[in-house]
């Protein structure tokens, strides 16, 4: 036999075609990466979102049926890379299996959970109940295993669903900061009024993940205002962290930091004499996705200016599509980017530019167009995309057809208008997404 057939029957074991399986595990990792790294993307609608389930699905699908060799494969990766979308595969695979399988992947998540823990969650929240129910169940109880209650909650979270072994009081009192945390998430989305007597002290721990739930939760449940300064304080820390750190560490840092701002530009009331000094303060680009949130077209003037900015141009213009809805590429506002000054920038700009695929706005006819427009947006309270932010049955329409940072907004202005609306955890599959949207619709049309 040649070398040749030689290495092609290696490659081929038991009617399983290797490459393919690899190529199967690789991808399948790679979309849960971009499914992950556009949770509140400008540019990410949910119609794409399902695209990536579906395949994402399929992928997954044919590591199922290369059994043993599709585990083999996908435990290789996660090995070797150690990263959120090759725990994401892995665990998928394993929790479909017996408890060694899961076991064998726990070892990497206490070695390394900054860079695995995300994707176990989305895996728990991606299989079926009956797959994962067993398994909550039992870490949920392990108050001797604080990280693995927390991931158990952050996965109850996803999925809108409560344990059903232990109460919430006891989890919200827990001697763990990361199992408060992970509580104080839950009763927000959740939206558990049980909670509201925690929510006081939480709101002034220590560790900065808990107090951040604890206002994000306040906010969810009740006056949101009442927890602006607490809101305003855990920001400008995060961003300091942010600062502080380098690599992975300083990526999820940034992307915690900008939520915060989501929710801050959401909470802050139309008038507050506050804004313009916290605007002032903030780094401009905290400013202008506070700006946008907000949904003032009285600031718009400010994101005009900004658009004066190269580094914050981009940004500048989807700040103004946020409360106006207008499409600057359809309305020919915007124009083609300035060509590279040399091969370096040609080649590095793309990866550093964190509004990558927005368009630019051109700033001059922005500034005539405002100038013929302002008077259909001035003086209607909070806007998103042009319409009143409180409309419940827009914000639906968002949450089917918007980006995902829109839906993000259209997501917290639901709650906002009605104490009795779920929260819509834009992060869960799109199924489950779509099932309760149309619940929610239904209940709106009544």
């Amino acid at each position: 036999m040649s070398s040749r057939s030689l290495s092609a029957s290696s490659d081929i074991q038991s009617g399983v075609i290797n490459p393919l399986v690899r190529r199967h595990a690789e991808d399948a990792a790679f979309y849960w990466m971009q499914r992950d790294g556009n949770a509140q993307s400008p540019i990410l609608h949910f119609e794409r979102l399902k695209h990536f389930d579906r395949l994402l699905n399929a992928h997954l699908d044919g590591l199922r049926v290369a059994e043993d060799e599709g585990w083999k494969i996908a435990l290789a990766n996660l090995q070797r890379w150690r990263t959120n979308g090759e725990t994401f595969v892995a665990y998928a695979l394993a929790f479909n299996h017996d408890h060694k399988r899961p076991q064998q992947l726990w070892d990497i998540i206490l070695k390394l959970p900054d860079t695995t823990r995300d994707g176990l969650v989305s895996a728990l929240g991606w299989l079926p109940e009956s797959t994962v129910s067993p398994w909550l169940d039992v870490w949920i109880q392990r108050d001797d295993m604080p990280l693995m209650q927390a991931l158990a909650l952050r996965t109850y979270s996803i999925r809108r669903s409560m344990p059903s072994t232990i109460s919430l009081e006891v989890l919200l009192t827990s001697r763990h900061a990361q199992v408060r945390a992970a509580a104080l998430t839950l009763a927000g989305r959740l939206r558990l009024e049980q909670a509201l007597p925690h929510l006081p002290q939480a709101c002034k721990a220590e560790d900065l993940t808990e107090r951040a739930s604890a206002v994000i939760a306040m906010q969810l449940l009740s006056n949101g205002e009442a927890v602006l300064s607490d809101l305003w304080q855990i920001l400008m820390r995060h961003y300091e962290v942010a600062e502080e750190s380098k690599g992975l560490t300083r990526q999820i840092a940034r992307r915690r930091t900008e939520t915060l701002a989501r929710h801050l530009g959401h909470t802050i009331p139309l008038g507050h004499p506050g804004l313009q000094q916290a605007l002032a303060q903030l780094p401009a680009r905290l400013a202008l996705i506070v700006i946008a949130h907000h949904g003032d077209a009285g600031l718009i003037p400010k994101i005009i200016e900004a658009m004066n900015d190269k580094a914050l141009s981009r940004l500048a213009g989807w700040a103004l599509s946020m409360i106006t809805g207008i499409d600057l590429d359809g309305a020919r506002l915007s124009m083609l980017p300035e060509p590279p000054e040399n091969e370096v920038d040609e080649r590095t700009t793309p990866l550093e530019d964190p509004d990558a695929g927005l368009p630019i706005p051109h700033k001059e006819a922005v500034k005539v167009w405002w100038q013929a427009h302002a008077v259909n947006y001035l003086g209607r309270g909070k806007l998103l995309l042009g319409n009143e932010a409180n409309d419940k049955a827009r914000c639906l329409g968002t949450l089917r057809s918007g980006t995902q940072v829109s839906r993000f907004a259209a997501a917290l202005n639901l709650v906002s208008s009605d104490k009795a609306m779920p929260y819509v955890e834009t992060r869960a599959t799109a199924l489950l997404q779509e099932e309760v949207l149309n619940r929610l619709s239904q209940e709106v049309k009544r």
